[in-house]
């Protein structure tokens, strides 16, 4: 038995046998990627309620097309987010089915709570994972 077997848990060593772990570098570029897109989708609805408002429309109405915008950019993220997507990574579970979309919820909460020890965790564990897979039972992974 290697030493790396011996300090794997059996969500580990499913991963390993199946999957190779997303490292560090790869989700921060992911996850830059994905807050660049958010931050375009967001500059361009706050230019379009600004327009709605200059063109004298209710405030109400304008809201309305805000989170209308909003919700229609982002209906086709589901579990990965788009800079997931785009560098072909996956969240599984450790037996390697997919996440679900309420897991992830689960991974955002975690994330915002373990802001600072998150990108310490990933960098530095053999298995890539951080305290938002641990506690949500999920990997991030490169695609099948």
């Amino acid at each position: 038995m290697s030493c790396h077997a011996s300090q794997a848990g059996p969500a580990e060593s499913l991963l390993e046998e199946a999957d190779r772990p997303a490292g560090f570098w790869i989700r921060l570029l992911a996850s830059l990627i994905t807050f660049i897109a958010t931050l375009a989708v967001l500059l361009i609805a706050i230019w379009l309620v600004a327009l709605l408002v200059a063109m004298g429309l209710p405030t109400a109405f304008t809201e309305v097309v805000f989170v209308i915008t909003l919700v229609t950019a982002f209906a086709g993220i589901s579990v990965e987010s788009l800079g997931e997507r785009l560098l072909g990574l996956q969240i599984v579970r450790p037996d390697g089915s997919s996440a679900r979309l309420t897991r992830n919820a689960c991974r955002w909460i975690v994330t915002v709570a373990t802001f600072f020890v998150d990108p310490f965790m990933i960098a530095f564990r053999l298995y890539k994972r951080g305290p938002h897979d641990l506690v949500c039972d999920t990997a991030v992974v490169h695609g099948r």
